[in-house]
């Protein structure tokens, strides 16, 4: 069971990071619906609240750096134009950019990998002194 073990916790991440530190973090459909600036915020902040050596995992739609793929991503990023203010698919070029900032590594994408063939990050932070065990594998 979970219970005892996780917690949700509501912050606007796009302001400062969460209150406390965690092993793991999860933004499920958050960063695609945010404006350039806010979704490099929340990345950032996020990552200044995982531990050393934990990880985040981004759920959502993600371009190939090309920006013409995968096609669901390109169909949603129509969507996302047209329905939130600012906000868009961003390409694993820009997410890597912006984990990188927020000291994550070990960035993995997997296209195609989500809920309705959206997109899985995941990232890791270093554990103190730069050594790391191998990232988590699903």
């Amino acid at each position: 069971m979970l219970q005892g073990r996780v917690d949700v916790v509501e912050a606007d991440v796009t302001q400062a990071p969460p209150h406390g530190s965690w092993d793991v973090g999860v933004l499920c459909n958050v960063v695609q619906v945010l404006p350039r600036a806010e979704a490099h915020r929340a990345l950032v902040n996020v990552g200044a609240a995982i531990e050393s050596g934990g990880s985040l995992y981004i759920f959502g739609h993600a371009l190939e750096d090309s920006r013409l793929a995968p096609a669901n991503a390109v169909g949603m990023n129509l969507a996302f134009l047209s329905v939130y203010d600012g906000g868009q698919s961003y390409t694993e070029g820009e997410h890597r950019a912006w984990l990188a900032e927020a000291g994550l590594a070990e960035v993995e994408v997997r296209f195609g990998a989500g809920p309705g063939g959206g997109t899985v990050i995941v990232a890791r932070k270093q554990p103190a002194g730069g050594e790391g065990a191998a990232m988590p594998q699903g």
